[in-house]
């Protein structure tokens, strides 16, 4: 067919479309150009007010309007012209269409930066905005001297502005001149009132003195903007009121320096190691942040730098330190900055000798990270107490200019930013708005007329919420005050909002008044902790009904019995709050109908105690070792409910327990006859020893601490050798079974901050209406000659004949479940054949083709050196985690404490441990394939568990702690039935409570062309876990084909938005997934990932996992502890359907032989990623 322009209606509104690719100028002949655009009443047909009027659900419902406010249900936007000052379709946001538009591709009205600047023309006394469209704008110097201008690109790294020229190329160019670090940036500015928005900065120069920026005038303002170079990157001159916000800042050394008074607010300082980038030399490097210039009298006296709210983060073998002395009294403030390991303890460089002095400040109390301790620093710098409150206050002038800024691009989305939460000092003003009532209720969503909260208040929170703040930005700046300003006979929800901040108390805090609601920024963000002893003085002490509180830390660092919080009120709600301390953090000391949502909770011997009835729910109990390097016994749930008649009980549903290393975990205490707990659909982890649970006094025992058997998870929750006195159970509670009187307060909550991004909360998940259905209880048989067992498995009846015979020749010491007597024995006592498990190795043959299994007896084996093992078919099986414990302190990667290159490795029941608390340290490193790891730990700071190379590799209920890089490695490997727990080194090792970023799985595929092509860590059915103050990425992306699914894991609040870390800034990611609908926990949140990652609709199988042949794996013979678990992963874990059995297999014993009679299912089709 034949196509002429007549046969088309294709059309392009050329003065709309935008990119480089929207120049019509080479279009086929046949499609047409018109300045004539559509709207939306033109181009739907009959009536469309249905859609103008339409409800909206879901995630709609925020989005505000929608299309039809922002583009054009009123109007028309088919004019031939733009009027001038107007918004255009495709400028950034608060661009108008009399901006200077500047595009490469000739869109725009010039192609060049520095032709827009000049075309403005001084004096220039009204802001000009220069909107520099998409591009790489490099080769020359932009120099702008003419007030009142503005650049905005379209985003980092698509708007850049790069140049090369450096302090030595300047002086060439400018023979005898001097002042060339000062001419040589590639955006030199010397006018006032200059902003600048979305866009790069760069010089490429790779020596010396060669700032990206520089900047000789007052009353700047930066945003979303990246400034890139090595040396003196960030060069402010002089000149005050110079405000960087949002922005990137890269260099090595000095990169931010000058004469100029500047504040940076929500910034990142990335300091670079210069050989690494520049040659891939691998070796090691320093930087300093600042260097200021600030001297005691004169035009400079006045210049300082004050580092706010932000992070310092570093390339891999570099020092940072904070500064260089350089003027005669330079000045620098550090508050609420996050400072890593790399800070080293002397903080700060000398660029001089001698008599030293500076005002550098840390202002103590407010840094946080591994390297914020101020113990080490270098005498000439000093700490402080005080910061700045406000923008105000820094810049000692007029700031109305920056108070009003109009604001451009992305920057637009940040609602009021910095200037609503410091730069005021009264809350902003109120309108009257209509406005989407949050009232968690059935019935349909309506619309009220309300007053607007300012935009800076966490979701929720109404606009007469009383306000906290530390700097005095609020009403009080006491939680004390601001509850005793409530008035006793308070009948109503009063709202008190406590800003960001550490809030130290000496005394309780007393709420004595009903209906009060406490609402911070979140936990770790809004601190409140003491040092108080004794059960009844607690951090919070609670004695009024309707009590409510949100995203908080509640925290007591005493000793003995020293409760964070202590209620003694009905009708209690705290959501997304941590309670930490060591004994008793929670005492529920008397009260009904008290509920714990998302919480985090941490102590170790009676976390939760008291004669209360409470619900703890969706929340993770974690059991702290205080000793840290030594065996430690906690107990949950402490119940003091004292008669059969008693209300009091603890109910601990949907929740997950965790621990630190070295640490035995019971459920609960039986304090009473009659003391009353409940797990139910809880994991369990190793730590919860068989018998379960202990007592306070000898001797007392109670009936009613329970567990629904049928719903708890994990390899601590089998119930075989339980306390005998303990109760199991198929039937649960339900809300209105557990909870008594009028319940409509709960179901009816209004709900703040991060609480409404949580969904549809426990009353709709749970069974407020009807009670957990009744399991088939799980008949328990002797084995005697012959017997037949019936079990239900996945709602599939199978009946397995079991025959038992005894054999003689036990062997030399009493060996775990199936350990044949040839195996070797590994004892530190001299019991077994080798005292050294090296020595075992060694004496296998190299070319070994058959199973060999060394029982390695409980102990402590430290090694100086690796243990090497290279024969396949070895397996090694010790008494259990904690007992038979392998432990080095070696450096490197894949150089640890165990290194298996070995095919066909198998272990059971051992802790893997490297100590070594600075750089790569493997416990474990595996380069083979077909290996199987059960009921073993694997723990470490950095790399403790490296999956080096090699394919089908199994870890089943495993622990695997570290903090950056836990599971690291280019091979194949599942984890599932797991935890992983990301520790706090800083808090472990030294006690200080600073907080961390960890990162879990750092995966090395190097893409389809490479030896790593098949390299994935599939993360299935398990939980992470965390220390106290731990940020934890689910990952890293090492390169841009790192690949790793997580799937049905459990992820606590601490994984943060945004998921996932680069481990270089411009990894392109597209194999980081997690399978949608299948993870849990309040960190499960996708909405707000890194826009590199990837959501799946559809997880793996086993078989459509591993490739080869995987027959050897559902053959598996299995030892120790490990025999009790059931037929494991293959029955209880794979997707596929039918549940696919294990073929005929002999498992030899001293005792006796079992023979596991089934048929193998074929698997379904692939589901594949």
């Amino acid at each position: 067919m034949s196509v002429t322009p007549a046969d088309t209606l294709y059309y392009e509104v050329n003065t709309t479309n935008i990119g480089p690719g929207a120049n019509t100028a080479g279009r086929v002949p046949w499609v047409h150009q018109t300045n004539v655009g559509l709207s939306f009443d033109s181009f739907f047909t009959g009536d469309t007010n249905w859609l103008k009027s339409v409800s909206r659900y879901g995630a709609s419902v925020s989005r505000g309007m929608g299309y039809f406010s922002r583009c054009c249900t009123v109007n028309d936007t088919s004019t031939t012209t733009t009027p001038p000052g107007t918004p255009v379709l495709g400028y950034p946001a608060n661009v108008l269409s009399d901006a200077i538009v500047v595009a490469q591709d000739g869109t725009g009205n010039f192609t060049t930066i520095q032709d827009a600047v000049d075309s403005i023309s001084a004096p220039n006394t009204k802001e000009r905005v220069i909107y520099i469209k998409a591009g790489n704008y490099s080769g020359s110097q932009i120099t702008i001297t003419t007030n009142y201008i503005t650049l905005v690109g379209d985003g980092i790294g698509k708007t850049v502005i790069s140049n090369k020229y450096n302090n030595p190329m300047w002086q060439a160019d400018h023979p005898g001149q001097s002042g060339a670090s000062a001419y040589c940036a590639t955006v030199r500015v010397t006018a006032s009132y200059f902003k600048v928005f979305d866009l790069t900065m760069e010089n490429t120069a790779t020596s010396d003195q060669a700032p990206a920026f520089y900047i000789y005038g007052s009353n700047m303002y930066a945003e979303n903007v990246a400034f890139i170079s090595f040396q003196d990157t960030l060069l402010s001159w002089v000149g005050n009121n110079q405000w960087f916000y949002n922005c990137y800042i890269q260099g090595d050394v000095d990169f931010i320096w000058g004469y100029g008074r500047a504040a940076f607010q929500n910034c990142e300082f990335h300091v670079v190691n210069r050989p690494k980038r520049l040659a891939g030399t691998d070796t090691t490097w320093w930087g300093s942040v600042v260097a200021n210039g600030a001297t005691p009298a004169g035009s400079q006296s006045t210049s300082c730098f004050w580092l706010y709210n932000s992070s310092i983060s570093v390339d891999a073998r570099t020092t940072a330190y904070l500064g260089r002395n350089w003027g005669t009294l330079p000045c620098a403030y550090f508050q609420n900055v996050f400072m890593p390991s790399a800070v080293p303890a002397v903080g700060y460089s000398a660029m001089t000798s001698g008599n030293i002095t500076t005002n550098y400040y840390e202002v103590g109390g407010t840094n946080v990270g591994p390297g914020n301790s101020t113990a080490g620093r270098v005498s000439w710098s000093k700490v402080t107490d005080t910061g700045f409150s406000s923008i105000a206050s820094f810049f000692n002038a007029d700031v109305a200019w920056l108070s009003n800024v109009l604001k451009y691009g992305s920057s637009v989305n940040q609602s009021d930013g910095y200037f609503s939460r410091v730069l005021y000092d009264t809350p902003a003003p109120t309108t009257t708005t209509t406005a989407v009532s949050r009232t968690i209720s059935t019935s349909p969503i309506t619309t009220t007329t309300t007053i607007a909260a300012p935009s800076w208040f966490p979701k929720g929170v109404p606009y007469n919420a009383i306000v906290v703040s530390q700097n005095g930005t609020g009403q009080f700046t006491s939680i004390q005050a601001a509850i005793d300003s409530v008035p006793s006979a308070n009948y109503g929800e009063v709202v008190i909002y406590i800003t960001a901040g550490t809030y130290k108390v000496s005394s309780s805090i007393l709420v004595s008044k009903n209906y009060i609601t406490l609402v911070g920024d979140g936990m770790n963000a809004t601190i409140i902790t003491a040092s108080l002893n004794g059960l009844a003085n607690g951090t919070i002490y609670v004695t009024g009904s309707q009590f409510k509180a949100f995203d908080l830390t509640l925290e007591n660092t005493g000793s003995g019995q020293a409760p964070a919080f202590i209620v003694q009120a009905d009708n209690v709600y705290l959501e997304n709050c941590a309670i930490q301390g060591w004994q008793s953090p929670i005492f529920a000391w008397t009260g009904t109908n008290q509920m714990f949502f998302n919480c985090f909770i941490r102590g170790d011997v009676d976390i939760i105690i008291g004669n209360a009835r409470t619900l703890i729910q969706n929340s993770e109990v974690r059991v702290g070792n205080k000793k840290v390097t030594s065996g430690s016994t906690g107990y949950i749930a402490t119940n003091g409910n004292q008669a059969s008649t008693g209300t009091s009980a603890f109910w601990i549903f949907n929740s997950s327990i965790s621990s630190d290393p070295l640490t035995t975990a019971y459920l609960g205490r039986a304090w009473y006859s009659y003391s009353a707990v409940t797990y139910q659909s809880v994991y369990m982890p190793q730590s919860v020893p068989a018998a379960g649970w202990g007592v306070v006094s000898a001797g007392t025992q109670s009936a009613l601490l329970v567990e629904v058997n049928t719903t708890n998870t994990g390899p601590g929750a089998l119930t075989q050798g339980r306390v005998p006195w303990a109760t199991q159970t198929s039937v649960g509670l339900t809300f209105s079974g557990f909870f008594s009187g009028d319940t409509s307060w709960l179901t009816t909550i209004s709900k703040y901050g991060a609480s409404l991004d949580q969904g549809s909360n426990y009353f709709r998940q749970c069974c407020i209406s009807a009670d957990v259905p009744t399991a088939t209880s799980t008949a328990t048989a002797t084995a005697t000659s012959s017997v037949n067992v019936t079990t239900t498995i996945d709602a599939q009846t199978a009946t397995i004949p079991v025959s038992t015979t005894t054999t003689t020749s036990p062997a030399a010491v009493s060996t775990p479940s199936n350990v044949p007597n040839s195996a070797l024995v590994v004892s530190s006592t001299g019991a077994g054949q080798f005292t050294s498990i090296q020595a075992a190795l060694d004496s296998v043959p190299t070319t070994n083709s058959a199973e060999v299994v060394i029982y390695i007896t409980a102990g402590t084996y430290s090694v100086t050196s690796s243990i090497k093992i290279a024969s396949n078919y070895i397996t090694l099986v010790g008494d259990g985690i904690n007992k038979t414990i392998i432990t080095s302190a070696l450096p490197g990667l894949g150089t640890g404490t165990v290194a298996v290159s070995g095919s066909f490795f198998k272990a059971f029941d051992i802790t893997f441990e490297n100590t070594l608390s600075s750089g790569q340290a493997n416990a474990l490193s595996v380069q083979g394939s077909n290996m199987y790891f059960e009921n073993i730990a694997v723990q470490g700071w950095q790399s403790p568990m490296y999956a080096w190379s090699g394919t089908n590799q199994v870890f089943y209920n495993c622990i695997f702690r570290g903090d950056v890089d836990i599971i690291i490695g280019s091979s194949r490997a599942m984890f599932q039935n797991s935890e992983i727990h990301v520790g706090n080194k800083m808090l472990q090792l030294s006690g200080t409570a600073s907080g961390i970023t960890g990162y879990i799985a750092t995966n090395g595929n190097r893409g389809p062309t490479s030896s790593s092509s098949t390299s994935w860590f599939w993360i299935y059915n398990t939980t992470i876990s965390t220390d106290p103050l731990s940020t934890s990425y689910l990952g890293r992306a090492w390169t841009n084909y790192s690949a790793v699914t997580y799937q049905s894991v459990y992820m606590p609040s601490s994984v943060p938005a945004a998921g996932w870390s680069p481990i270089y800034q411009y990894t392109t990611q597209t194999q980081l997934y997690e399978v949608t609908g299948t993870n849990t926990g309040p960190g499960a949140d996708v909405s707000e990932r890194a826009s590199w990652s990837n959501q799946a609709s559809t997880g793996y199988t086993f078989d459509t996992f591993f490739t080869g042949d995987t027959t050897w794996m559902k053959a598996i013979s299995k030892y120790g502890s490990s025999v009790n678990q059931g037929a494991g992963y293959f029955q209880r874990g794979n997707l596929d359907a039918p549940v696919p059995v294990v073929t005929s297999t002999t498992l030899s014993t001293s005792s006796s032989t079992q023979t596991i009679d089934s048929t193998v299912a074929s698997s379904d089709s692939s589901h594949a990623l």
